[in-house]
């Protein structure tokens, strides 16, 4: 507030005064990795009282921004920003050394820097290499139905179905896995359990599928039957 008083009179004014000072970098900037998205985050905290000017240089060369880079600054609170350069779909290119330069008119800041020695490699879905077989065979047989992964992996999620019904391990069905041979047994085939055999394999990455039929062979039915003379015979 502005006072200024002479013989005359009296006048009164307020001000605003801003001060603003060069950007301050008091962190490492942090590497994070996501690999589903094969994607890296690199995140720093500038100090600034207004929105700083943020360039990230990877060696000598600004990253300009496009399809898989992306700069965020993002306001924590007053007087602090989060800086964040997202690179997704990540390649060899990506590769090196990367530092953080912050700018408003009273000057620059410059982050320490940090390297990127590792691209993630992101991950797949499984894939079933040897599918399963229809079988048909006579009541009370054992049968097994298995499949085979193309790498193994012990997270894999196995589910089989009967006729779109989940099956468990049971007295009658017996499930196992050993991160690439998946396996169902019955051991007595009925009426029951037999229909379309389907089995699914996923990850968080996506999944595979197969389907079998299992079909119940009837057995020939006998009968005793009389001839003219009163003779049995079998039919």
């Amino acid at each position: 507030k502005c006072n200024i008083k002479n013989p005359s009179g009296e006048l009164n004014a307020n001000l605003t005064l801003n001060i603003e000072i060069v950007p301050v970098i008091k962190e490492i900037p942090k590497v994070v990795t996501i690999t589903k998205k094969k994607t890296i985050v690199i995140e720093c905290r500038v100090m600034s009282v207004f929105e700083p000017k943020c360039i990230w240089m990877k060696e000598n060369t600004a990253v300009k921004e496009d399809s898989r880079h992306s700069v965020k600054i993002e306001e924590l609170k007053e007087g602090e920003y989060s800086v964040k350069l997202e690179m997704s779909n990540c390649t060899i290119e990506d590769k090196g050394t990367y530092k953080l330069i912050a700018k408003n008119e009273k000057g620059e800041a410059q982050s320490q820097t940090v390297t990127i020695t590792e691209i993630p490699k992101g991950g797949e879905a499984p894939v079933i290499k040897e599918k399963l077989r229809s079988v048909t065979l006579t009541e009370s047989k054992e049968v097994e139905f298995r499949v085979t992964l193309s790498t193994t992996d012990k997270t894999t999620k196995i589910t089989w179905t009967r006729n779109s019904q989940t099956l468990t391990n049971n007295k009658d069905v017996s499930l196992s896995f050993d991160g690439q041979v998946a396996k169902m047994t019955i051991n007595k085939v009925t009426k029951e359990l037999t229909g379309t055999i389907k089995v699914i394999v996923a990850n968080e990455f996506g999944q595979d599928e197969s389907t079998a039929e299992l079909v119940l062979e009837e057995s020939e039915k006998v009968s005793i039957e009389k001839d003219m003379s009163g003779n049995c015979r079998l039919t």
